[in-house]
């Protein structure tokens, strides 16, 4: 049975990590990375592993149609951390595993856990559906390229559709950040006229490259 746990490598691991995000999400993001208290840790291990026993299986079912992949809830390890309201996703292949910040408000959890397993999907299914630069910086999707950073900024837009399709089992909805607000609203009628997934995404990078890129 898939559970979190909280591993002290893991913890660190999240705290180094985050600092390397402060130059791209800028103001958006927390400063701020004090641990916070083992109780929180523990109560929140009580709160998610209630959630992912009773919807784990049914996220990873959905996911896989959406992004065509083959995914077992068995190929991911779940970890708590003790950044204040900051969760990450490790997708190097092979290495899966989502990192949840024990502080998020309860009815956060279900939104929070489902946007970092988009992450990892995402990824996986870009890497597994287009192909790279010659050089191994870029992917090309479409007739367009996107660089690592247009990578980042794209996992983040798309999760808007997680508003849509685990709209039974979110509580809070997935706002994602203020900058990506229009690009979002545009990214749900792009998905309500087309959910196949690469067809979506190819029409969604058009869209960014032409009107939206902030151009890291």
């Amino acid at each position: 049975m898939s559970n979190f746990t909280y591993d002290p490598k893991i913890d660190m691991w999240s705290h180094k990590k985050v600092k390397g995000l402060y130059g791209m999400w800028g103001g958006q993001f927390k400063r701020e990375t004090k641990s916070m208290p083992q109780a929180n840790i523990e109560q929140a291990s009580l709160l998610l592993n209630k959630f992912l026993n009773s919807h784990g299986q049914g996220i990873i079912s959905k996911l896989n149609h959406i992004f065509g992949l083959n995914f077992k809830l068995e190929d991911f390890g779940f970890y708590l951390n003790t950044l204040p309201e900051i969760s990450l996703d490790s997708h190097k292949k092979g290495n899966f595993f989502i990192s949840i910040s024990s502080s998020h408000p309860a009815k956060k959890f279900p939104m929070v856990v489902v946007h970092e397993f988009s992450h990892i999907y995402f990824y996986a299914f870009m890497h597994k559906n287009f192909k790279k630069s010659w050089l191994g910086l870029e992917l090309h999707v479409g007739d367009k390229r996107l660089g690592e950073g247009e990578l980042n900024e794209l996992k983040e837009i798309v999760t808007v559709i997680n508003n849509i399709e685990f709209k039974d089992i979110l509580i809070t909805p997935d706002t994602g950040y203020p900058k990506h607000e229009k690009i979002r609203t545009k990214t749900v009628e792009l998905w309500q006229g087309n959910k196949n997934f690469k067809d979506f995404i190819i029409q969604l990078t058009e869209l960014y490259k032409e009107k939206w890129n902030t151009k890291y």
